[in-house]
């Protein structure tokens, strides 16, 4: 059988601020940092809010029911 695994370098960030999705054929990778809206909300700049999203098209040959992510030395993996 083949295996996808795909890494996501996420050093200083908290693994709980990163949240997988899979819908149909897309994989989607979503992080939203709530700890840096207060700054931005004390802040007078106009500074984005840090936010990631990337998604993935998932092969055929991917069991999307068998998808699992875990975090390893500052590294996301979806397997």
């Amino acid at each position: 059988s083949q295996k996808l695994t795909i890494s996501l370098s996420a050093p200083r960030v908290n693994p709980e601020s990163f949240h997988i999705f899979v819908k149909e054929d897309k994989l989607t990778i979503h992080s939203f940092l709530p700890e840096t809206i207060e700054s931005f909300l004390q802040s007078e700049e106009e500074t984005p809010i840090p936010m990631f999203q990337r998604v993935f098209d998932i092969p055929t040959f991917v069991d999307s029911e068998h998808i699992e992510a875990v975090y390893e030395s500052g590294q996301i993996r979806v397997h």
